[in-house]
Parts: structure tokens; C-alpha cells; sequence
């Protein structure tokens, strides 16, 4: 910390060379300025560990040159200890109310400066390590988004028979617990998941990462059953105890060639609807979620698909979204958002997403938010 730089700022030459004597003996580096105009310049090329700053000068005294430092963003967590013969405690309380850290009295006790000032250097050495971790934090966290973005499946696919999969991925932080995935198993069969970890943030995405991995070494035969592939994931996530998580899931294979959902769910929250024409179906089934209990079995249910049919599917972000009276707008309200836009055979994500939006009155959402869409096309609509 020897290299820490201070300013000394005093329109009396002789203050700035006592205190510059006393504190240069420490091996810090000392730099006197004669008025507030003269250091605000300097601070334009280089940026001091510490300020101490006269209040009464010629020109512009430090009260404004303080106001003017912390109002820079670049300079507003530099600490400043006001030295002045000004010993009234509303000149005192109007100087810590600009952002100084300190307050001494002239004529000042040598002793007593270079307590403060090393004081406040150790903290703002502390400071600046701790700004720094979290620099590189933010780095590796925007690192680790890229990663579990990379790993989201390709949007807009078309699959055979005319189905298509598109989905909406929104993550409230830099890492999600949301997560979505579809895997061709052959030519006609495609397994598919939306799942939702508990909590957000790193823990919670490296369990989304950890699920993908899980499902990737399976292919298809006609044993393959949602059902068995939750309790399998169930066996070995809780015998990794993943620190009380768990995780909401719905978990599809698709027969594209005889039109036939086979799925299972665990956890509240899992009802997609499947949409054909007027018709919205929710896709019921009460379970428990992955992670909650050893030994839990889940039950296989099978959902047929028509033409222009299709399925969407969303994380609770889409349905626990609360407007200004703090009032959750509940799965009878995401299926008015589809009913009211008239998307009973044209489904369009993009609007659900501005629809929550508007409910919220907000920019963003307080949750990862995950909408998945399989819609199956007619043939006369393939050929148009």
C-alpha cells in the first residue's frame, strides 16, 4: 500500500509541506494543489487513493470542489477528510453531507492526520480489492452465461410432419435455473423438456447443465417411458444432494409419425396447454417434483396432436407475474392471453412475453421465464 497517491489541496503552501513531509515519510505519494480549480484538472489525468482538501480558498472552496468529485462517477468512492479552521458544527455537518469521510480541525495535531489518513487508506485498499473480486465474478458469471446460452437448443426447428419447436428464454440473472432441451432419439421420435431448478443464479444453472448431461445417453426404443426417465433422474439427483434444490419438470417424446405425446411431470406449476382451435386442454397431472422424496414414481400419460394443434409450455415465471396490486396473474390468465390474441392456431411467443410485461407494468421480470412451443401444421398450411 506504499504506492497509494494522495492529493493535499490547501491554498497555504505551508500546510501542504508539513503534511506532505509527514506522510511522504510512509512511502506514499504526495501531490499538493493550491486551489480546487488546479486538482479537479489533475483528476482528469490521474486518480487519488485519498483527498485532503481545505474547505476556505480563493476562487472555489472545498465545499464545491467536493460537490463536484462526487457528483463524477468515476471519483465518487475516493475518500476526503476536510482540514479547515472551520470548527462550527454546521460547517462539519454540511461537509459529511457532500461525501467526506472526515472532518479535522486546524490547526491539526500531526499525529491525529496520519491516524486518519491511514485509516481511511486501509479501507480504501480493502475497497478496491473487494470492487476487483467482484469485477472478475461479473467476468466469470457473463463467461458462465455464454456457456449455458450455447447449451440451449436451436430455435425455430422444423421437425418431420410439419411440427415445429420455438421457444422464449429469459433469464432475471446473469444465470438461469431455467432450462429447456430437445433431442432427437430417432427419425420419428424427439424427447423434450422444460424444467425449472429452484432458486436462481450459479448453484441453480449448474443443475440445469448437470440435467442436460443427464438425458443426453438415451436413444429411442419402444420401452422409453417419461415417466421412468424422472425416476431415473430422481435416483441420482438425490443422491448427489444438491443442497435442499430441486427442480419442476415436463418431460415429452414426441411421435412425429403417429402424432402421440407420451409425457410425465413432476412439481407444481407443469400444466402446458395444448391448444386446438377453441379448445385449451391443461395437461394435468399432480406429482411431486424432482428432488423432493427418494423412491417417488411418476406415472406415463399419452395426448394426441391434430393439425394445427399445438403445445406451450412455460416456467411459473409466466403465471406468478403479479401486477401493480400485487395480484398474480394464475393460469386462467395465461390463457386469456391466448384466447385474446386470438392465437388458438397461430401461437406467437413474442406476444405472450409483451402481454406479461404489460401485466407486470415492468421491463423485466423478477424470475427466469421459459416459453416452449410444438405446434403441429396442417399440410395445406405447409404448402402455403
Amino acid at each position: 500500500m506504499s504506492d497509494q497517491l494522495i492529493f493535499i489541496v490547501d491554498d497555504e503552501p505551508v500546510n501542504c509541506e508539513i503534511l506532505e513531509k509527514d506522510l511522504r515519510a510512509s512511502g506514499r505519494i504526495i501531490e499538493s494543489y493550491f486551489s480546487g480549480k488546479d486538482v479537479l484538472e489533475a483528476m482528469k489525468q490521474k486518480t487519488p487513493d485519498l483527498i485532503l482538501l481545505d474547505i476556505m480558498m480563493p476562487e472555489m472552496d472545498g465545499f464545491e470542489v467536493c460537490r463536484r468529485i462526487k457528483m463524477n462517477p468515476k471519483f465518487y468512492d475516493i475518500p476526503l477528510i476536510f482540514i479547515t479552521a472551520l470548527s462550527d458544527i454546521e460547517n462539519k455537518q454540511k461537509g459529511l453531507q457532500l461525501g467526506a469521510v472526515d472532518y479535522i480541525i486546524k490547526p491539526f495535531d500531526i499525529f491525529e492526520v496520519r491516524l486518519r489518513v491511514k485509516r481511511q487508506l486501509r479501507m480504501r485498499h480493502l475497497y478496491l480489492q473487494i470492487k476487483r473480486q467482484n469485477e472478475i465474478m461479473r467476468e466469470e458469471l457473463m463467461a458462465a452465461r455464454k456457456i449455458q446460452i450455447n447449451l440451449l437448443p436451436e430455435n425455430d426447428i422444423s421437425l418431420p410432419n410439419g411440427y415445429e419447436f420455438f421457444y422464449e428464454y429469459y433469464s432475471c440473472e446473469n444465470l438461469g435455473g431455467d432450462f429447456l432441451d430437445i433431442t432427437k432419439l430417432d427419425e420419428d421420435h424427439y424427447m423434450f423438456y422444460i424444467t425449472d431448478v429452484s432458486g436462481h443464479g450459479t448453484a441453480s444453472s449448474l443443475i440445469t447443465i448437470y440435467v442436460k448431461e443427464f438425458f443426453h445417453k438415451y436413444v429411442y426404443s419402444e420401452e422409453l417411458s417419461p415417466a421412468k426417465l424422472l425416476e431415473d433422474l430422481n435416483k441420482s439427483f438425490m443422491s448427489l444432494k444438491f443442497e435442499g434444490r430441486y427442480l419442476t419438470i415436463f418431460m415429452g417424446i414426441l411421435d412425429t409419425k403417429k402424432d402421440i405425446l407420451k409425457w410425465s411431470s413432476g412439481g407444481l406449476n407443469t400444466m402446458p396447454f395444448l391448444v386446438n382451435n377453441d379448445e385449451i386442454q391443461e395437461l394435468k397431472n399432480p406429482a411431486f417434483a424432482v428432488g423432493w422424496f427418494d423412491n417417488v414414481k411418476w406415472d406415463d400419460h399419452v395426448t394426441k396432436f391434430t393439425d394445427d394443434s399445438f403445445l406451450i409450455l412455460y416456467s411459473d415465471a409466466a403465471i406468478e407475474v403479479k401486477n401493480s396490486e400485487d395480484e398474480q396473474l394464475g393460469i386462467n390468465g395465461l390463457k386469456n392471453i391466448i384466447i385474446e390474441n386470438d392465437m388458438q392456431t397461430f401461437p406467437d411467443l413474442n406476444i405472450i412475453v409483451n402481454e406479461l410485461l404489460d401485466y407486470k407494468e415492468g421491463v423485466s421480470f423478477d424470475d427466469d421465464l421459459t416459453l416452449l412451443c410444438i405446434q403441429k401444421k396442417s399440410v395445406k398450411k405447409m404448402e402455403l
